[in-house]
């Protein structure tokens, strides 16, 4: 199963997005999904334009 999904939007910016029961969610695996979702969606953000905008 992928953790995270990453894509462009109608206006062109990177969004991404990731999905976990909140039920077994716990502080390690939030801290986990959330650098995973940044440094993808940098990565593709950097494979599209070249660049680090942000």
């Amino acid at each position: 199963m992928d953790l995270i999904a990453c894509g462009l939007d109608g206006r062109g910016r990177v969004i991404g997005a990731c999905r976990h029961p909140l039920s077994t969610l716990d502080r390690e695996e939030l801290e986990m999904y959330l650098l995973t979702l940044v440094r993808e969606c940098d990565r593709l953000e950097w494979v599209f334009t070249g660049g680090d905008r942000w």
